[in-house]
């Protein structure tokens, strides 16, 4: 995939995010996750599957 493609649903959480208003510290705070890894989840940098097992809600 070229650099500037951005996955569809990469381009449809940050849209999310950005129509809600919130950053990535704010859902460190609600997800009790370091902001690196919420990014590398919104950026489809690691399996998405794997990383939501590991939440518990």
């Amino acid at each position: 995939m070229p650099a500037m493609d951005v996955p569809g649903i990469t381009q449809k959480l940050l849209a999310a995010k950005q129509a809600k208003g919130i950053n990535f510290a704010y859902l460190e705070q609600l997800l009790g996750r370091d902001e690196v890894w919420i990014a590398a989840l919104f950026g489809s940098s690691v399996s998405c599957m794997i990383m939501l097992r590991t939440i518990h809600f």
